[in-house]
């Protein structure tokens, strides 16, 4: 998490340095802020990854088996 929030901060001062700048720069600022997002979410999705198999987070339990016998004596109601 604090990997993609600095690179967060990252794309927020090329938005503020693009303010500030003209010409080529400013046009590389500004692709920088537009694509940046992108490669945070793709590197912060892939860092989860470790190759290890954690635990379930919860037991799973089968469900008791419902009583499906029919009676014939009963009159439906």
């Amino acid at each position: 998490m604090r990997v993609y929030t600095l690179q967060m901060l990252i794309r927020l001062g090329c938005f503020l340095a693009a303010y500030f700048v003209s010409g080529p720069v400013q046009w590389a600022l500004i692709a920088a802020a537009i694509f940046l997002p992108y490669f945070a979410v793709v590197s912060s999705n892939s860092g989860r990854r470790t190759g290890q198999r954690q635990e379930a987070p919860m037991e799973y339990r089968a469900l008791p088996a419902a009583d499906t016998t029919i009676s014939l004596d009963q009159k439906d109601q």
